[in-house]
């Protein structure tokens, strides 16, 4: 929270007028901007081998990206309580979106809208400096479609668009090892640049809520009252990350692999039980129930790669992606497979 306090004091004040001062005249703004600017560059670079790892002189940045997000969701369940067999299938809907992203240095903050209905939103945050990095990311669709079997029905379900709502928080941290040669802030921002090839271990660790929440009154009866599903989980993991600098850094090829170990499981189907008194009158009360794993442990992964290529000293263009990959099994007879992804082609100027 300190350091995005200090980010919004950064952009907030960035653009007011300045006239040329001495150092005796700097008004108080203007010295906790130039305070805060020196410990964002001291953070991405303090300790690294300059041969590697550089700053360019501008550090704000700025852009304006098209891109793809989803999520792709299959549920299979073999005597379950109360609900039997059933096998899910849902994609959420796929069309362009647009993405606005600023920072400075390591620290960014975006948002994602659809280009033309509002089925999808993304905000993220994001922090990096030369030995950690974290990044926040909050997704949100309403254009979750797919088909539900059953085996007592003759036809699967069909889920419409609008039927059913996904929002989904991801928190990842991540450790780097080899922080004195490999700059993981140089794949997410140009503001720092990596000047030749390094690689490092990287130790992650994930949170993750997901909530399936079904939005139709008329799906709810369909799915026998079942109103949301909620998977919470936890990870931590070793992995692998690559930046091939071409050029003295120009242009920037990543790629990295994090498989985790998810040691937290906490998830919850919720479903309406309605019943009737002797007078007919009816009741419902909202159900909650947990529903364990089969294994104390299992497993999911984050694979990430990028290209980047600067134009000049202020101008770049990149494409990356990112995909999660989440696994449960329960002991009741529940697999739940999703895969969340975003791909783009971005723009950005440093100033």
């Amino acid at each position: 929270m300190k350091r995005f306090v200090l980010f919004l004091t950064i952009i907030s004040l960035a653009s007011l007028p300045c006239k040329a001062q001495t150092k005796k005249e700097k008004t108080f703004v203007g010295r906790q901007i130039e305070w805060a600017k020196d410990y964002l560059d001291k953070s991405c670079i303090e300790g690294c081998d300059t041969a590697y790892v550089g700053l360019p002189k501008n550090g704000f940045f700025g852009s304006l990206s098209a891109n793809f997000a989803g999520i792709n969701t299959k549920v299979i369940g073999r005597g379950l309580l109360n609900f039997g067999d059933m096998d899910i299938k849902m994609n959420s809907l796929l069309q362009g979106q647009a993405t606005v992203k600023l920072g400075y240095r390591g620290l960014l903050v975006s948002y994602t809208k659809d280009l033309q209905k509002a089925f999808n939103s993304d905000l993220s945050f994001s922090y990096f400096d030369r030995a950690w990095g974290a990044e926040f990311r909050n997704h949100s669709t309403n254009a979750m479609h797919g088909t539900v079997e059953l085996p007592v029905l003759d036809e699967p379900i069909k889920v419409a668009k609008g039927n059913i709502n996904v929002k989904t928080t991801f928190l990842d941290f991540y450790v780097i090892l080899n922080s004195r040669k490999f700059s993981f802030s140089a794949t997410k921002s140009p503001t720092v640049i990596q000047k030749h090839s390094a690689g490092s271990l990287l130790i992650v660790g994930s949170y993750m809520h997901s909530k399936l929440q079904n939005v139709s009154p008329s799906f709810v009866d369909n799915l026998d009252d079942v109103t949301e599903i909620y998977v919470v989980q936890a990870a931590v993991g070793i992995g692998y990350g690559y930046n091939y600098s071409i050029k003295g850094g120009k242009i920037l090829l990543h790629l990295s692999a994090m498989p985790t170990v998810i040691i937290h499981n906490n998830n919850l189907v919720g479903w309406d039980y309605t019943t009737k008194d002797e007078n007919g009158k009816e009741d419902t009360i909202h159900i909650l129930e947990k529903v364990n794993s089969k294994h104390d442990i299992s497993f999911a992964s984050i694979f990430r790669c990028s290209v980047n290529y600067n134009i000049n000293d202020r101008f770049v263009v990149r494409a990356d992606g990112k995909v999660n990959n989440l696994r449960f099994h329960s002991n009741s007879g529940l697999k739940i497979k999703t895969a969340d992804w975003y791909c783009s082609v971005m723009f950005g100027v440093r100033f």
